[in-house]
């Protein structure tokens, strides 16, 4: 929703990653830090059983959407994210 009301974060993502300066490439990082949190979190939830299988199914597609657009360098950054979590979101590149 940060993204669709606030017309400055859209075009920060509109952007080549390379054309950015260096302060509105760390806002894009930081969004994207942001994102993937949140992506982990659901995977924490899906792990312990509180969301349900079907529920998570379709947030897998979504994570998987996304992360085959997210530039290298975003990527890169979020190395300190849950391994597990990690592997599975690396998982959709081979699927």
């Amino acid at each position: 929703m940060a993204v669709a009301e606030n017309p400055e974060l859209a075009q920060l993502l509109l952007t080549d990653f390379g054309d950015l300066s260096e302060p509105d490439q760390q806002r894009r990082i930081n969004l994207a830090r942001s994102y993937w949190i949140g992506m982990q979190n659901l995977f924490r939830q899906w792990e312990l059983g509180v969301l349900p299988d079907e529920d998570w199914q379709v947030w897998y597609r979504t994570m998987c959407d996304r992360r085959r657009k997210v530039e290298q360098t975003i990527w890169s950054q979020l190395a300190d994210l849950n391994p597990d979590f990690l592997a599975t979101v690396e998982a959709c590149l081979n699927r």
